[in-house]
């Protein structure tokens, strides 16, 4: 499961985000589930830096939050500012990490990492973590679009009261959208059975 999130204007980032989730539904799972979700940054990054200098543009890349279930647990990935949170016994918490560079005040923080960076100038390092399986576990995939006009706590009320994933997800759109979300909502809800 994953959530890509494009940058650098629209057609843009559509593309790159695009070439994102082709590279994780490509992408064959061979040696561990970290060795595969790597490899899926991988791929999408030198497709993307491709198209980049197929079409002489200039910065284009996407975020990328993705789940990858196996029969040990889930394996998280993520890369930017796309987010990943787990609602356990009660508490919601982020599992990701945030890939951001000081900003000056007042001002939203740049990715200090993305898919589409060009090998030669920044390695990338995609965050990863691995947790093991508990019924009734919810997770939550999301760009930044949600959590910059949701909060946490919204976020926890809403899974926890809303019973079916997609009644929950539609509330927080809704939520996002009545406050002006100025960026695109993106999101994936899965509930462990």
């Amino acid at each position: 499961f994953g959530v890509f999130d494009g940058m650098g204007g629209e057609e843009r980032g559509e593309m790159a985000s695009y070439l994102a989730a082709k590279a994780a539904f490509s992408t064959l799972r061979s040696g561990t589930p970290r060795q595969t979700l790597e490899a899926v940054c991988q791929n999408a990054n030198l497709d993307i830096c491709h198209f980049i200098e197929e079409n002489g543009l200039g910065t284009c890349g996407t975020t990328a939050a993705m789940l990858l279930l196996t029969a040990n647990g889930v394996s998280a990935c993520n890369i930017g500012d796309s987010k990943i949170f787990r609602l356990s016994a009660g508490s919601l918490y982020q599992i990701s990490e945030d890939h951001l560079s000081i900003a000056p005040y007042g001002e939203k923080a740049p990715l200090s990492q993305y898919l589409g960076i060009p090998p030669e100038e920044l390695t990338i390092c995609p965050y990863y973590a691995e947790l093991p399986y508990a019924d009734q576990d919810k997770y939550l995939l999301c760009s930044d679009g949600l959590v910059n006009t949701v909060t946490d706590q919204e976020i926890m009320f809403e899974i926890l009261h809303n019973g079916q994933p997609e009644d929950c997800l539609q509330r927080l759109m809704a939520i996002s959208k009545q406050r002006g979300a100025p960026d695109n909502v993106t999101a994936v809800l899965m509930r462990m059975l």
